[in-house]
């Protein structure tokens, strides 16, 4: 990238240092307070990771990229993207993976909810998640080792773009598939004829279930959607320049550093989406700055009395995971 002065980067060196921020503090949430689905809060954790790489590779490389005069752009330039750029690729390669396992984690939960409630245990989430990272770490090396052999550049941003419209259109679909099962169920699950049949107790443990699964799904709705809208002007620049090997507008600095800008303001929309779409800023901080783990809402006293046996064979009868 040819040196544009410091003012073309200064808006993703400001929205660097504001997502390196808010991902520790979304990170500190995660890590104290416990939700009802194990699996989900590790692939979010996951996440809250690769946009914290993303935005602290970013902000170093943008930060000397500014102070550095035209002159010695070059070779800063030419420093900084052998390590810097592998970097920035393997994060932003991870942060894609984990919005794939966050959705597929989604989709199987509604699909298959007994299945899920079989399948899913922190230590499978964990394996899963090491192995997207060992996957997006041989990608970035494979992506890097096709620089010897053709332009480095326009390489990486072609497949990148590729990777962001494949993953944009699945995404559609998966979600899709969720809100439409969602809404079947909700129809059945909310049936006066179907709630007559329950006792109070399981009511009780169906709309508290409804609430959170709800709360789960609207909340990976909304950051998949960002990661659409972000991800959108900048796939589209990356195919324009991949496919003309080089500018393709009079314009096309302007572009280029508007569509990155957008790319990482979609790091600071997914912390947001966590910490403030259900926690006012006030007990984000206190999550944040509190010692122990804050759990999400105890169960009733006479939910736990209920012996894994019991609940196995209610599943079993009624087909509703409890």
């Amino acid at each position: 990238m040819a040196f544009q002065g410091w003012y073309c980067l200064l808006p993703c060196q400001i929205i660097t240092a504001i997502a390196i921020g808010l991902n520790i503090l979304e990170l500190s949430c995660l890590h104290r307070r416990v939700i009802e689905w194990p699996s989900t809060r590790i692939f979010l954790i996951s996440l809250g990771y690769a946009d914290l790489l993303v935005s602290s590779s970013s902000f170093v490389w943008f930060a000397v990229y500014i102070s550095t005069r035209k002159k010695e752009a070059n070779e800063v330039n030419s420093l900084l993207n052998g390590v810097d750029l592998s970097i920035i690729l393997f994060s932003i390669i991870s942060s894609i993976a984990s919005v794939w396992l966050i959705t597929i984690d989604r989709l199987i939960c509604v699909i298959r909810p007994v299945t899920y409630r079989s399948l899913a245990s922190p230590s499978w989430a964990k394996r899963i998640t090491v192995f997207a990272w060992i996957c997006s770490c041989l990608l970035t090396l494979i992506l890097m080792s096709l620089g010897f052999f053709f332009n480095k550049y326009y390489v990486i941003r072609y497949c990148l773009a590729t990777g962001l419209l494949l993953t944009s259109i699945c995404m559609v679909a998966a979600y899709s598939i969720i809100i439409r099962t969602v809404r079947k169920t909700n129809r059945l699950t909310r049936d006066p004829t179907n709630r007559d049949s329950m006792s109070e107790m399981q009511r009780m443990r169906q709309v508290r279930r409804e609430k959170t699964e709800d709360h789960l799904i609207m909340m990976s709705v909304i950051i998949v959607t960002a990661f659409i809208s972000c991800s959108s002007p900048y796939t589209i620049f990356a195919f324009f320049e991949a496919r003309y090997e080089g500018p393709f507008c009079s314009d096309e600095p302007t572009f280029k550093t508007t569509a990155l800008t957008i790319l990482f303001f979609n790091m600071v929309l997914d912390p947001c989406v966590y910490l403030f779409y259900r926690l006012s800023p006030a007990k984000c901080l206190k999550a944040f700055l509190c010692k122990k783990e804050v759990r999400a809402a105890p169960q009733h006293f006479r939910e736990r009395a209920l012996t894994y046996h019991a609940r196995v064979e209610e599943e079993s009868s009624t087909g509703v995971l409890l």
